[in-house]
């Protein structure tokens, strides 16, 4: 165990039959519930670090974990599946020693963590979704051939020779460019054979997507856990589209706390306080 950027976060390595994941922890107190996160796609952990820094002074341990395949993590298996997910998530529960956490993600990582409720449902206090989770391929009119392609389009193209130009490649996307975004760019980026490029490969994109051309929220059809369900408002030219998501989501979940983040595209950084300030009341609730 090695300590990481802030003093009170601990960086684990969790051994599954998945391969290691890698996971960075904030302890509080054994007394306090715990919130176990995973990132989007293509991120690292490092992408929800800020969580721990609104978090740090709160009731709530706090872990974000690396996916199979994403930052310090091994790649994911042949057969990465929902169930190779649910391996993960269980692994990471044991590893802690709590019977019961809270989980959820952001982006995928909150289709990941949909996708496992069921199986995992005794050990789910609440289920918690930041931007993901109530949208399909269907639903974004997409499919996984046409989403996938996309998104290893943009990957090819992120191949620099210096980590100079990596870096001043990633801060023209990423404004305000912050210590965290450094971190997750550090996590996320890897020389190989003299080229910076993303960690996170093809292979992995690609076995991803097709987990998601699998999803339908028809996964939370008589599950009673609790769920936080929060969601982007625009751009407003896709409002019909997530309207029709959350209307299906709210099928499948009526008892679903569903909450929109005001003014807020797919990505949820300068959301982050709002984010959490939610979280923490819905914890709060059930404890």
């Amino acid at each position: 165990m090695t300590k990481n950027m802030l003093a009170e976060i601990d960086t684990d390595i969790v051994n599954t039959s998945e391969g290691t994941i890698r996971v960075l922890v904030h302890r509080t107190s054994s007394e306090y519930p715990w919130l176990i996160l995973s990132p989007g796609q293509g991120d690292a952990a490092e992408s929800l670090l800020l969580l721990f820094e609104l978090i740090r002074d709160q009731p709530l341990n706090i872990a974000v974990f690396d996916p199979p395949g994403h930052g310090l993590s091994d790649d994911p298996r042949t057969d990465y599946s929902p169930k190779s997910q649910q391996v993960v998530w269980e692994s990471l529960l044991n590893h802690l020693h709590v019977e019961r956490a809270f989980i959820g993600g952001y982006s995928y990582g909150a289709y990941s963590a949909s996708m496992c409720s069921r199986a995992l449902e005794e050990r789910i206090a609440g289920l918690v979704l930041i931007e993901g989770g109530y949208l399909t391929m269907t639903d974004k009119g997409e499919t996984v051939d046409s989403e996938t392609k996309s998104i290893i389009e943009w990957m090819r193209t992120f191949r620099y020779d210096s980590w100079d130009a990596a870096r001043q490649a990633m801060k023209a996307q990423v404004l305000p460019w912050t210590s965290y975004d450094e971190a997750e760019f550090n996590a996320s980026v890897v020389d190989q054979d003299g080229v910076i490029m993303l960690r996170t490969t093809e292979i992995t994109i690609t076995q991803m997507e097709q987990i998601l051309g699998q999803y339908s929220t028809d996964v939370l059809e008589e599950l009673t856990t609790p769920i936080l369900l929060l969601h982007s408002t625009l751009p407003l030219e896709k409002a019909e589209m997530r309207k029709k998501g959350l209307g299906l989501f709210r099928d499948h979940a009526p008892h679903a706390r569903i909450v929109p983040i005001p003014n807020c595209g797919h990505t949820i950084k300068e959301h982050l306080p709002f984010v959490v300030n939610q979280i923490l009341k819905f914890v709060a609730e059930l404890n």
